[in-house]
């Protein structure tokens, strides 16, 4: 289900998207947020790592949440684009100095750094048993990249 919210100003605009916790809806993400990108100056590069780190966020979400759907919300302004995927499933402690990618023999634990380093910023909010929202933030091209922290942790 796709549905337009109301703007919170003139310049800004939302959209959101609820999918069933299923690894067939992955296209559905990636169709969804390929669309959304086409129409923010982020640059090819940018709409690449973009749709690249929100599908991470959504099939780390499928996989380790044990939530029943995953819902992402997409807002823009006038200088960025946010991506919020969220769920409700079990939640997990996030430790944003762990943003190193593993060594090649570890199987998995790249989605997070993966997701740091593609993104101009990167929040993380989980508490065990309530649930999980990251943030994913890309500036526009053009506007200053260096932000001061990307990563961020908070409990819910």
């Amino acid at each position: 289900m796709i549905e337009m919210a109301v703007p919170a100003d003139k310049g800004e605009q939302q959209v959101h998207i609820t999918i069933p916790s299923h690894y067939r809806n992955i296209a559905r993400v990636r169709e969804f947020i390929s669309g959304v990108v086409q129409t923010v100056p982020v640059g090819e590069d940018g709409a690449y790592d973009l749709v690249l780190a929100t599908v991470e966020a959504v099939t780390n979400a499928i996989r380790h949440a044990g939530a029943k759907q995953v819902r992402l919300e997409v807002a823009t302004n006038s200088d960025r684009i946010a991506v919020r995927i969220i769920d409700r499933g079990h939640g997990f402690a996030f430790y944003p100095e762990k943003c190193d990618f593993p060594c090649l023999e570890e199987l998995g634990g790249r989605g997070l750094p993966l997701m740091y380093n593609l993104m101009d910023e990167l929040t993380v909010k989980s508490e065990p048993g309530r649930g999980t929202e990251v943030t994913l933030i890309k500036k526009f091209t053009g506007v200053n990249n260096h932000s001061q922290s990307k990563a961020g942790v908070a409990n819910a």
